[in-house]
């Protein structure tokens, strides 16, 4: 039988599909930083490492075998040549007579009992070094700091939305630097109302953004959730008021029913209301297997989406979720300006009664929204609707004209 190479391998493993799950979340792809926001507001932990167990036991011995042969290859190699090598001089002695040919068997059975504990030995060193790894980057996590996720205060259950959130001169920077992403904030966030957070690149928008959804911890300040530090809250009971579709969203290699639900239980009836409101349900009906169809060509079958339909998806799991706080964090950044607008003034109405932030650096899609916050190199400059920031001819006037004129120009 030809003997694959390890491309050749690694075709034939994704063509079956108990391998996938396996190989798309223990490869890079599932050690992706970005990956994890959306893997913690949607809580589909649970769920990703569950599919990754039932594939584990379903899993072709042989062919993992061979997958994770690659270092085994080198050490057969190495030991084949040992083992050539000890017989050859086994057989040299001999004719030289250095020692009796009546004793070729015994020596020639001592150096296969040496080649095989050699072969062993490479192969638990390999192993060793291969595992040590992995274990290293465990030990490492197990020994950082874990403050983001110490809180134990249960989340009060309210069906009227009363979360109401407050930025207490908070300040961040990233590892590695002093300089500041956000620097003395002082904000809150009133219940219901739609807010529109702009600014140029860099200027802090998805920073305050990640701090609020607690994936980063402010380096001074405080955020509180209804007059507490947000710290003292229970984590996942905390993540339960968010739904985010981060500008970096992800969608994983699994059925379309399972990237919109997260890790909450499919109900077919949410799910088709939130595919129709996000604009997707009829792509989905198109498809061989609809909501289960798999995405991805991880598997044979799987579908490759368009940005705009990925963008759509992400969309569709944020209204799944149905959660009191909805950000867009400029999932939408492909989008032309008037496609975009469409999208951000679609979401204002289906989140009436719900807070809703969204990012944008594109000041024409915000108009409608309640309150217009302007920051600009980590620092909230200006608040007030569209028509009084137009009217105070600040930074936030000055974006508009610009970018108006450029509409105008291109136009």
């Amino acid at each position: 039988m030809k003997q694959m190479n390890g491309m050749e391998l690694a075709r034939e493993i994704r063509k079956r599909d108990r391998n996938v799950a396996v190989a798309f979340l223990t490869n890079d792809h599932g050690l992706d930083y970005r990956i994890g926001q959306d893997v913690r507001i949607y809580q589909m932990a649970d769920m990703l490492l569950q599919r990754t167990k039932e594939n584990i036991r379903k899993l072709d011995p042989l062919e993992w075998g061979r997958a994770m042969g690659k270092t085994g290859v080198k050490n057969i190699s190495l030991g084949t040549l040992l083992s050539f090598l000890s017989y050859a001089y086994v057989a040299v002695c001999a004719r030289a007579g250095i020692f009796p040919v009546g004793n070729v068997l015994l020596y020639a059975s001592s150096v296969e009992r040496f080649t095989d504990a050699v072969q062993q030995f490479l192969s638990e060193y390999s192993q060793y070094c291969y595992r040590f790894a992995y274990l290293k980057s465990y030990a490492d996590f197990l020994g950082s700091s874990d403050m983001l996720y110490d809180g134990t205060l249960p989340v009060e259950k309210r069906d009227d939305g009363e979360y109401e959130f407050e930025l207490k001169d908070v300040s961040f920077s990233y590892p590695g630097t002093d300089q500041k992403a956000l620097d003395h904030i002082n904000l809150k966030f009133t219940v219901g109302k739609h807010y529109a957070l702009v600014g140029q690149n860099g200027s802090g928008k998805s920073t305050l953004i990640s701090l609020l959804c607690r994936l980063y911890e402010p380096t001074e300040g405080q955020i509180l959730l209804n007059g507490m530090p947000i710290g003292l809250y229970d984590y996942q009971e905390y993540t339960d008021i968010f739904s985010v579709v981060f500008q970096d969203y992800q969608l994983f290699a699994a059925p379309v029913s399972e990237n919109v639900a997260g890790g909450s239980e499919v109900d077919p009836e949410k799910l088709h209301k939130s595919l129709a409101e996000a604009g997707v349900l009829q792509r989905v009906e198109q498809m061989k297997e609809k909501e289960n169809t798999w995405l991805y060509h991880e598997i044979e079958d799987g579908v490759e989406l368009s940005g705009g339909e990925a963008q759509k998806l992400a969309m569709a799991r944020a209204l799944y979720k149905d959660a009191p706080f909805v950000i867009l964090d400029e999932p939408t950044a492909a989008l032309d300006p008037v496609a975009e607008a469409e999208v951000y003034e679609t979401f204002h109405d289906i989140t009436k009664g719900k807070t809703a932030v969204y990012i944008s650096h594109r000041m024409s899609s915000c108009r409608f929204c309640d309150e217009i916050l302007v920051l600009d190199h980590g620092k909230l400059r200006e608040r007030g609707t569209h028509q009084q920031l137009v009217e105070q001819q600040g930074i936030y006037a000055k974006l508009y004209e610009t970018q108006a004129e450029y509409y105008r120009e291109e136009t």
